[in-house]
């Protein structure tokens, strides 16, 4: 019973959560675009990405 019950409520429960909040993503810039543009940023002031701080991570 609770292997039927948890995940049809919760399956139900969250996608119309998700889906307003989805509708708004096309507008917003991604997370990986702003990384992206912020290491081209950095890149092209400092000259070489060996100059940023958290180059030892990568590596």
């Amino acid at each position: 019973m609770d292997r039927d019950a948890i995940p049809v409520t919760d399956h139900l429960d969250h996608k119309p959560h998700s889906t307003p909040h989805r509708a708004l993503q096309p507008a917003a810039i991604s997370p990986a675009m702003e990384i992206k543009a912020f290491l081209l940023r950095t890149v092209n002031e400092k000259g070489s990405i060996a100059n940023l701080p958290f180059r030892k991570y990568m590596l």
